[in-house]
């Protein structure tokens, strides 16, 4: 509750959410389920769910996770976009049929696909 009480947007990241969920038991899961429940309506909480898309395509019937996630917006990062059917998009880059190198990935944002260099590391110089 204290996170939301100067009402701010906040971002919380679980990695491997397939293993995060794994390691609750049935009382935490049923918890895990009902906070994004709850925190649907309050668009104050952004979750960002990282995981394969294996795993992702094992938990996206449960009930949670269609209520809550939307599949039209997501990075997918490396080859097979095309042999995946999980993020839905609008449109298909031609990029999309090619190898991805690395440091690229798509962006999937209201279903309209962006094929983007990401950045993998930050150097920030200040002077006085």
């Amino acid at each position: 509750n204290n996170i939301f009480k100067d009402n701010k947007k906040t971002y919380c990241i679980i990695i491997g959410v397939d293993n995060f969920r794994n390691k609750l038991n049935d009382a935490f899961k049923q918890k895990f389920q009902n906070m994004f429940n709850n925190f649907k309506n309050l668009d104050l909480v952004t979750f960002i769910l990282i995981d394969s898309i294996d795993k992702i395509k094992k938990i996206e019937l449960e009930p949670w996770y269609k209520n809550c996630v939307s599949n039209n917006d997501g990075i997918y990062i490396g080859n097979g976009i095309n042999d995946q059917f999980s993020l839905r998009y609008t449109t298909k880059l031609d990029e999309m049929k090619q190898d991805v190198p690395n440091k690229f990935c798509f962006v999937i944002k209201k279903g309209k696909p962006m094929y983007v260099k990401y950045v993998t590391k930050f150097e920030l110089n200040i002077k006085d």
